[in-house]
């Protein structure tokens, strides 16, 4: 059998740069801490400056809010059941609204037998859901995205966005992908398409959503093409 250990907890928090849920041990509640195995490590945890427990479950985070009436964000308390809040915040269930920005085009070199693309990218919005490495959104999206494919005399040109998400995948990689219309030589088409950046390099792809057919392909031209994106709560 391991540990059995009871703690006391107060200050329940989401730390928004880690992305996880901390709570400290508050020493005043009367048995606030019972371990009764008599744990070595329970005795260098309670020695050290800073006595903080990460709760690995966003579920038990929630839990607690509601066994203790505060939750905070920051070092402030956001929601309490005395100002009539009767469930838990979305911090506690891992949903934090995020606003983000994304930019980027430039000259694009075919991929396969496309030609060379030329791009403009810039969207924004306010995200359904996500936290300081990945998004999703599916009810503002703003902004647009105009391809020209030089090899077919292609344009594209974003009309409406149904979906869209993005995510840091370390290192400075990232990948965007998303969902809506556009209007292909004028033709209302609905399309989905993918933007990345690995190890520097860039690659995009646009397809008819419809006929799964490639519209549009390429890498990035070094030093004349970007992509960027950016996340912030």
């Amino acid at each position: 059998m391991g540990v059995l250990l009871r703690v006391g907890l107060n200050n329940i928090f989401f730390d928004i740069p880690t992305g996880g849920f901390f709570a400290d041990l508050d020493l005043s509640v009367p048995g606030a801490i019972i371990d009764t195995r008599g744990s070595p490590f329970l005795a260098e945890y309670l020695a050290a400056p800073e006595r903080r427990l990460q709760l690995l479950s966003p579920r038990a985070a929630g839990g607690l809010f509601m066994d203790s009436d505060r939750f905070q964000a920051d070092g402030q308390t956001i929601n309490s059941h005395s100002d009539g809040q009767t469930t838990a915040p979305d911090f506690v269930n891992g949903i934090v609204p995020t606003n983000y920005t994304s930019g980027g085009g430039g000259k694009f070199l075919p991929s396969t037998t496309m030609g060379v693309s030329i791009i403009r990218l810039d969207l924004s919005g306010r995200a359904d859901t996500g936290n300081v490495t990945s998004f999703s959104d599916t009810s503002s999206i703003n902004g647009s995205i105009s391809i020209f494919n030089h090899s077919t005399r292609t344009l594209i040109e974003s009309v409406s966005f149904s979906s869209l998400g993005g995510r840091f995948l370390g290192g400075g990689d990232l990948a965007l992908n998303g969902i809506g219309s556009a209007r292909v030589d004028g033709v209302l088409t609905n399309i989905e398409f993918n933007f990345s950046k690995r190890s520097g390099v860039i690659t995009f792809e646009i397809r008819n959503s419809d006929t799964g057919v490639i519209l549009a392909d390429g890498v990035g031209e070094t030093g004349r093409s970007e992509l960027e994106l950016t996340i912030t709560p």
